[in-house]
């Protein structure tokens, strides 16, 4: 079914009892919990999650607006093209993970000497206020005469 034919159909009073899908995996779930089901035809949910509002919900107008707006700028395909890849698999989240390369140390290793050498500073002031609490019985260094 197409999404505006999906929104039509589904005009009962009870809104939790209908489920709309678009992945073979959720049936199982769908046919458990869900009254009716009704399948997209186009690739709208490609992980396992879904947007659940009341019926009566007063900011559902909004949403819709935004995203029917993302749709008609394009953004939404953007987003869709950037971050899922449309390959042989339908784009699905496990082939993504499948075909993700590892970062290399070369691409973050500063990131790695810039906090060791942060946390090598702070053990050193450690050490030196310790030093000089307990070996010289001085007062601490951060409130001297309180």
């Amino acid at each position: 079914l197409r999404i505006p034919r999906i929104a039509q159909l589904v005009t009962i009073k009870d809104p939790y009892l209908v489920c709309i899908s678009d992945l073979i995996v959720s049936l199982h779930y769908a046919n458990e919990l869900c009254e009716d089901i009704y399948n997209a035809d186009n690739y709208f949910n490609p992980y396992f999650m879904a947007m659940a509002f009341p019926q009566d919900a007063y900011y559902l107008p909004a949403v819709d607006f935004l995203i029917q707006r993302s749709k008609a700028n394009g953004v939404m395909s953007m987003i869709t093209g950037k971050y899922i890849p449309q390959t042989a698999e339908c784009g699905s989240a496990v082939s993504a993970a499948a075909e993700a390369a590892a970062i290399p140390l070369e691409g973050v290793g500063g990131a790695y000497i810039v906090s060791l050498a942060f946390y090598v500073c702070g053990g050193v002031i450690l050490l030196v206020e310790l030093f000089w609490v307990f070996k010289l019985r001085n007062e601490p260094l951060d409130f001297p005469g309180f």
